[in-house]
């Protein structure tokens, strides 16, 4: 954990500093600095943390490399983001627990996760408490030339004796979060 504050680049991954994993670093940039470089370099996950560059740039991808570095749970401006190669991949945590009308928790219930495209992202059954593993899921992956969004996300639940029940969830608005969905008998108790 560290906090990085000046007014130039906060952390520079530069060529050959590829497969690096950091974590709960806060970057405060003033002036026209950049808070995170990212240049010629693929498969870094930085995320857990905050970025604010308040006259400069959060995120900059730069250089000539083609692969995808991954943002993932950190605060920052989304639309501070400029990416000159390579792709920067953004995602969230997604906690889900499913229970029933009078509040108690379902277990072995299916939980299907679509992405906006309706493709499946994930399905799971719950456990005792009602939840399924902790979820990471994708908000937009942005290149060179576009932005693509993978969210909102529709998460499906379904239970032998109930109805079924979604909801959508929109990471562009959420971040990373919990949802609750609750399911209905199918016929009388």
């Amino acid at each position: 954990r560290n906090t990085i504050t000046g007014n130039s680049t906060g952390i520079l991954l530069d060529i050959r500093s590829n497969s690096n994993i950091m974590w709960n670093n806060t970057l405060n940039q003033s002036g026209t600095g950049r808070a995170l470089s990212i240049n010629s370099v693929a498969n870094n996950t930085i995320g857990g943390g905050r970025i604010d560059a308040s006259e400069g740039i959060d995120i900059e991808s730069t250089g000539t490399g083609t692969g995808t570095n991954t943002i993932i749970n950190l605060t920052f401006d989304k639309s501070d983001v400029s990416v000159g190669s390579g792709q920067v991949l953004v995602q969230w945590y997604l906690d889900v627990r499913i229970k029933n009308a009078t509040g108690n928790n379902i277990s072995s219930a299916n939980v299907t996760i679509y992405n906006v495209s309706s493709v499946q992202e994930t399905s799971v059954l719950t456990g005792a408490d009602g939840t399924i593993p902790l979820q990471l899921f994708t908000e937009f992956m942005k290149n060179t030339s576009s932005t693509v969004y993978h969210t909102p996300h529709n998460v499906s639940a379904t239970s032998t004796s109930y109805l079924v029940n979604s909801t959508l969830v929109n990471l562009t608005q959420t971040n990373s979060t919990a949802v609750n969905v609750t399911l209905e008998r199918d016929g009388p108790p």
